[in-house]
């Protein structure tokens, strides 16, 4: 699977070392940073290490999750495993539980209050740790090129951007910061001030996410309105999905 990313017209890019999933975009009316975040979900896993494959374990596959009771997930949509940009973190495997433990038992497991933290683990988790610079405008290109239909709704802790961050007919995305006042409206025609849409609405969660579907992200400011460093939760705010791996971090530095 890949994601193809359109720039703006006229921009060249930097990717991150050793990556081809972040890279600093600089065209001829805005600078971002940009991230691609790809959803994977219905996919397989095995143990790496602990497990004799064998018939009886199916050759060391991964469980489904049991989300009633122990052994079965609720619905076929719950099943199979998840994943971002091939790296997976179920909180399962960080509270050293199998996934289909029944739930009343995770809910009195005494590293529950912690689970996303590195302390837990000794280290990032390996779903992706983006970065950026406070302040700085960030996208986000959010997809799903398949999966079964068990939708997503995609959160970035601290944030919010817009829901339709489109300009020209829809051909061009948002190149200009929103504007200070929010509810002055620019008096070009149908309220479109230069670079930014001012008609659309503003969301802290995207719904709807599910196979074959993709979104842009235009954060205005990384760490949100006030640049706040430090390490922002993104995730799947449904229960299925993080508890079974959607998540990473957007970390802001200085």
């Amino acid at each position: 699977m890949a994601a193809l990313v359109v720039e703006p017209p006229g921009s060249s890019w930097t990717t991150d070392p050793g990556s081809r999933l972040s890279a600093r975009v600089t065209g001829p009316d805005t600078s971002f940073r940009e991230h691609v975040t790809v959803l994977q979900d219905n996919i397989q896993l095995r143990y790496g290490s602990q497990c004799t494959p064998g018939d009886a374990n199916l050759q060391c596959a991964v469980p489904n999750i049991a989300t009633e009771g122990a052994g079965v997930a609720e619905d076929a949509e719950d099943s199979g495993q998840k994943a971002i940009n091939y790296g997976a973190e179920p909180l399962w495997f960080r509270l050293g539980i199998t996934p289909d433990t029944a739930s009343g038992d995770i809910t009195n497991n005494t590293n529950i209050h912690r689970v996303y933290a590195n302390e837990l683990v000794g280290g990032d988790p390996q779903t992706p740790v983006f970065t950026a610079k406070a302040g700085e405008p960030v996208r986000i290109r959010l997809l799903e090129p398949g999966g079964h239909t068990r939708a997503h709704v995609f959160t970035v802790h601290g944030h919010a951007w817009q829901r339709e961050p489109y300009l020209n007919n829809s051909d061009r995305l948002n190149y200009g910061p929103p504007p200070d006042d929010p509810t002055v409206l620019n008096k070009e025609p149908n309220g479109i001030s230069p670079g930014h849409n001012n008609m659309s609405w503003w969301v802290g969660a995207q719904e709807g996410m599910t196979a074959q579907n993709h979104f842009d992200l235009l954060l205005p400011s990384a760490g949100g309105r006030f640049g706040v460093t430090g390490d922002y939760l993104f995730q799947d705010s449904a229960s299925f999905g993080n508890y079974q791996g959607l998540w990473g971090i957007l970390r802001i530095t200085p």
